[in-house]
């Protein structure tokens, strides 16, 4: 089975400046650990108090909504919109969210998804278009692979894809043979590009690469989210940002790494084992 790692790039605003304020005696006292815990799973039971978890959730996403945190407080909001009997005042608070440059990207997808569903559900099919989430997903790349010896030498390893300058008209000898850069494109309606070459199976363990190409239009600060179950590594704009080897670390699946993304043209590396 393919360990393709799902790359997703959330673009956030500078976070705040930290003060030296000392908090002041009128000041209301932080949400129990046990309000948290509720507002963090992902499954809230009928008996909550719905409106008021909304607001807690409302008020957090105003001090957490530019960091990952915001992600698991976006499902949730959905989440007691789909279980209230009158959840009107909730489906405006994810419709304005949903619009908000400043919202961690993640938790903004979440709601421009759940937005998509709401009005489309609603007849409104012309505002579902314009909220359609699909477009914020990578639509296309390059995948090379795989690279690797006869035994198991490649986690690890590096091959000419991580050694230069990207050249994607080149071709290496793999670990079955030739290879070159292949052109990835996304499935209508999909989120997903593909490292997996389309070959028998046995042929496709070793070590894949899929390069990325991302404009933006301003310098700004981001998260990049890299989520596998095999061993990977990463480059953006040529620098080394994540390496991680499942053999010997016990890391979460899911991992962030805050980026700088530069004004224009930006290129991602990715790098990942296969089993």
């Amino acid at each position: 089975m393919m360990m393709t790692p799902l790359v997703f790039l959330a673009l956030l605003s500078p976070l705040p400046p930290q003060t030296e304020t000392a908090p002041q005696a009128s000041e209301k006292k932080p949400p129990s650990e046990q309000t948290l815990r509720s507002i963090l799973d992902i499954t809230l039971w009928r008996s909550f108090d719905m409106k008021e978890n909304r607001n807690l959730i409302l008020s957090l996403l105003k001090t957490q909504g530019n960091t990952p945190l915001a992600e698991p407080l976006a499902h949730n909001l959905v989440n007691i919109a789909k279980l209230q009997k009158e959840p009107g005042k909730t489906w405006k608070a994810i419709l304005d969210l949903s619009q908000d440059p400043n919202l961690f990207g993640l938790a903004r997808l979440t709601l421009r998804k759940a937005a998509y569903g709401y009005k489309a559900s609603t007849g409104k099919f012309q505002e579902a278009i314009a909220l359609d989430p699909s477009g914020a997903f990578l639509g296309k790349g390059w995948a090379i692979g795989p690279f690797g010896d006869r035994g198991s030498s490649f986690t690890g390893v590096p091959f000419p894809p991580e050694t230069g300058k990207v050249d994607l008209t080149a071709t290496y000898q793999g670990r079955f043979g030739k290879v070159n850069w292949r052109p990835l494109r996304r499935g209508m309606g999909g989120s997903k590009l593909e490292l997996q070459p389309r070959v028998p199976q046995g042929f496709t363990r070793g070590c894949q690469y899929g390069f990325f190409q991302i404009s933006s239009p301003k310098e700004t600060g981001a998260y990049l989210e890299l989520q596998a179950t095999g061993s990977y590594e990463a480059w953006w704009n040529g620098r080394r940002i994540a390496k991680l080897d499942r053999r010997l670390s016990p890391a979460p699946l899911r991992r962030f790494f805050p980026i700088g993304v530069a004004k224009g043209w930006n290129h991602l590396l990715v790098k990942t084992s296969a089993a």
